[in-house]
């Protein structure tokens, strides 16, 4: 089952705590690039083998940027930095350019749920909802603060979830 960021640092979890002490609260994106290095660290496993020291350290670099940027926290800010690409001019010889893109595909993945058939995007609402909702059970259970769209007796019409999703998320063109 997951939760977000949010939960880890609001309850006080060790992952939570680690990323507050580091000054990152992105704590899942953290946790899942440490997980990424651990696999790639194993030698059947290491799709950069063949790679060059400078290309290595690119390709751990990309991953890492990529993944920290899927943390929604940030998606304001990085709606802005790609429009303001984009609207600027993209020069494919600019390295943040061309890292700015691979961080939105991801992103654009990320949240792809609402581009699909309705009923695999239906499907895909209603296990989020019903994510969002288990985690507010638990934050209930530990006495910390509920968000409305994590309560299960405040937020119960998943059209209007995803409508917002849609509005907020996942259509602006402008952050």
């Amino acid at each position: 089952m997951g939760v977000n960021n949010s939960f880890y640092l609001k309850t006080d979890s060790p992952l939570g705590i680690l990323s507050s002490a580091s000054g990152n609260n992105s704590v899942l994106e953290v946790h899942h690039c440490s997980l990424a290095i651990e696999i790639l660290s194993d030698p059947t496993a290491d799709v950069f083998e063949g790679l060059d020291g400078d290309d290595v350290a690119y390709a751990y670099r990309s991953l890492i940027d990529c993944v920290l940027a899927t943390d929604m926290a940030k998606h304001s800010d990085e709606l802005k930095s790609f429009i303001e690409v984009v609207t600027g001019g993209f020069v494919m010889e600019n390295e943040a350019h061309r890292r700015l893109v691979m961080q939105t595909l991801i992103k654009a993945g990320d949240v792809s749920n609402v581009t699909k058939p309705f009923e695999t995007s239906r499907l895909w609402a209603m296990a989020v909802t019903e994510e969002f909702y288990r985690q507010g059970d638990m934050e209930k259970e530990k006495g910390v603060e509920v968000l409305p769209m994590f309560d299960r007796s405040k937020n119960t019409e998943l059209a209007r979830g995803q409508i917002g999703f849609i509005d907020f998320v996942a259509l602006p063109s402008k952050p």
